[in-house]
């Protein structure tokens, strides 16, 4: 399977300088699908769900070393845990790794006592992709120099919270152009690929306005 992700704007795709280094960081291989998909988009966020982190060949070790016990293991996964090298999280709480056989992804759920393992990284996200109902509409928020923004803080009176994030999301919708649109009747999150980001409305709890979009770059209609 071949992984195809919508971007939002450039993507940092990493240079065969920072590829090598990847491959230094533990004494086993590195799966190439994994170096493939460093190589096309390097670091980011999946559809704000999965998020594709600095690879770290010390998380796991230095996060979990006394609290293995958390999970089930079968023969020889604990070890191979302890020395694995951290790619990436989920909303939820998930750590997906890399460990050293020859079904290299494992995934230590947040939820669940029982690591899963998978021979490709397409299979992980397939994974999630049915965890989430994704239906295969993948996008990637690339972690380059956009700032997020979150407006939770002016908004300050629980009772003007919805009126507020209603209003702004009327303005927006009248007033800017976007390219794709995701969950439009309660969360609404707009991609605009021509300044690379996201803005996002909560129409549920009225919480929270946020955005991936560099200040000053929404183009009106």
């Amino acid at each position: 399977m071949t992984i195809s992700l919508y971007t939002t704007g450039d993507v940092k795709q990493y240079t065969a300088q920072e590829i090598e280094a990847v491959k230094e960081l533990k004494e086993y291989s590195i799966p190439s699908d994994y170096l493939l998909f460093l190589k096309t988009y390097g670091l980011g966020e999946m559809n704000n769900l999965l998020m594709f982190n600095i690879p770290d060949k010390d998380y796991v070790k230095n996060t979990f070393s006394e609290y293995m016990d958390i999970w089930q293991w079968e023969e020889g996964d604990e070890q191979k845990a302890l020395n694995s090298i951290s790619i990436g999280s989920t909303i939820d709480g998930d750590v997906i790794c890399l460990i050293d056989t020859e079904v290299p992804y494992m995934i230590l759920p947040r939820h669940s006592d029982r690591p899963i393992k998978f021979n490709s990284l397409a299979e992980v996200i397939v994974h999630y992709d049915k965890m989430y109902g994704l239906k295969g509409d993948y996008y990637f928020d690339s972690y380059d120099d956009w700032e997020r923004l979150s407006f939770d803080d002016f908004i300050q009176f629980k009772e003007r919270r919805m009126e507020v994030v209603k209003q702004m999301h009327q303005a927006f919708f009248k007033e800017y152009t976007f390219d794709k649109a995701y969950h439009t009747e309660k969360q609404p999150l707009y991609l605009i690929k021509d300044v690379g980001g996201w803005i996002r409305f909560d129409l549920v709890y009225g919480y929270s306005f946020n955005s991936s979009i560099k200040r000053g770059m929404l183009r009106k209609q």
